[in-house]
């Protein structure tokens, strides 16, 4: 005859108890954080697809803060494109008013000192940042890209092109050197 003590029982019950509790803060973790897995040893395949699902997530946010800030930066620049655009017709317009021996002295100058200023803002909008960077300084654009020299304005940027990763492996440039647009 087997006899099992009341210790034994005893022991055995609060093992069990045990058990059911630890399994019911599992669960109740479970729901309250939504998550499957608390941990990775529970089920270490679901665990990686996790993480790797994880880094997806990760480097598609990335990809988007980038095109983001690549569409901002081709607004700011289609912007300044357009305002130089602006600024060469009008420039076009006071020179056309000009041609010819209809025009006094006085109105020519007049119609120069237009000229020198829409010159000027050609020069502002050349030197134009967008969140702290100048936009048509190719790739150095730590640096003013327009300044004054002896014989008129000088480029000082250079002709690199800035790239953006737009997808996994894609690349797109993101800028307009100073001495492609003018």
């Amino acid at each position: 005859i087997n006899r099992i003590t009341s210790t034994l029982q005893t022991e055995s019950m609060l093992q069990s108890l045990r058990r059911n509790t630890v399994n019911l803060f599992k669960e109740q973790t479970r729901i309250s954080t939504g998550k499957q897995l608390l941990s990775p040893s529970e089920d270490p395949g679901r665990a990686a697809r996790a993480l790797n699902l994880g880094e997806i997530l990760d480097q598609q946010d990335q990809l988007l803060t980038n095109i983001r800030h690549a569409s901002n930066t081709l607004d700011a620049t289609d912007g300044a494109m357009s305002e130089v655009s602006s600024l060469i017709i009008d420039a076009q317009s006071l020179a056309s008013q000009n041609i010819g021996a209809l025009a006094t002295a006085a109105e020519r100058d007049a119609s120069a000192e237009v000229v020198a200023s829409i010159r000027e803002q050609l020069v502002a909008v050349g030197n134009r940042t967008f969140e702290g960077r100048y936009l048509f300084a190719g790739r150095r654009t730590d640096q003013q890209p327009f300044v004054t020299a002896q014989d008129g304005i000088a480029y000082v940027g250079d002709q690199g092109d800035i790239f953006t990763r737009t997808d996994v492996n894609e690349l797109q440039a993101i800028n307009l050197p100073g001495s492609v647009l003018f």
